[in-house]
């Protein structure tokens, strides 16, 4: 799903319920309005943002945003959630909507090669809760990723991209992702909270 700031494509998200959508905190300020927001489905649908809560507290880089109405179109279905941790080299769908959707068949590596990615930019951190994913190692492919852009392992959602991509041509880029296994908590809470709505 597109994520929309006064009619502009800011991120991507991932519908988990019918009324429930994940994308990035780096998508939204410390205190969003939730009337700035809309989100468009497959068919260019708006919906109507009804609240946003943000993960950031908790060390999540993770947002969850609430609809004001179900989803109801067989064709924009939720995804189901990581039922397992993530290791190293396992093998993941990067799916990379920038521009149209694509998605590069990639594995987990090592935080480090995420920290020498984002080396530069000094509003992008590794916590406990991320997922280091190798991106291509030809730029004009690996800028292709988006924030919000979802990570999936065995047909379920494992991670939302945070920043976007860090590219370097011929280097090994990485993109850092949230790790939804162990933000699974954080989201049964609020899904929860979103049922009595």
């Amino acid at each position: 799903m597109k994520l929309r700031e006064n009619h502009m494509i800011i991120c991507m998200g991932s519908l988990i319920t019918t009324r429930l959508v994940l994308s990035s905190t780096s998508c939204f300020p410390k205190n969003p309005i939730p009337s700035l927001y809309k989100l468009e489905d497959i068919r260019s649908q708006p919906h109507v943002v009804h609240q946003i809560f943000l993960g950031t507290s908790l060390g999540l880089e993770l947002a969850i945003v609430l609809l004001a109405e179900d989803i109801e179109d067989h064709r924009t279905q939720p995804i189901p959630l990581c039922s397992s941790q993530l290791r190293l080299q396992d093998n993941v769908s990067m799916y990379m909507t920038k521009t149209r959707v694509n998605f590069l068949r990639t594995q987990i590596v090592e935080n480090a090669i995420c920290k020498q990615s984002y080396l530069q930019n000094e509003s992008a951190y590794i916590t406990e809760n991320s997922i280091c994913v190798q991106n291509s190692d030809v730029a004009k492919d690996c800028e292709l990723t988006t924030k919000g852009d979802p990570l999936l392992h065995e047909g379920q959602l494992c991670g939302i991209n945070v920043y976007g991509p860090n590219c370097v041509e011929g280097d090994i880029n990485g993109d850092i992702y949230v790790n939804i296994f162990k933000a699974l908590d954080f989201i049964e809470r609020i899904v929860k909270r979103t049922d009595e709505i």
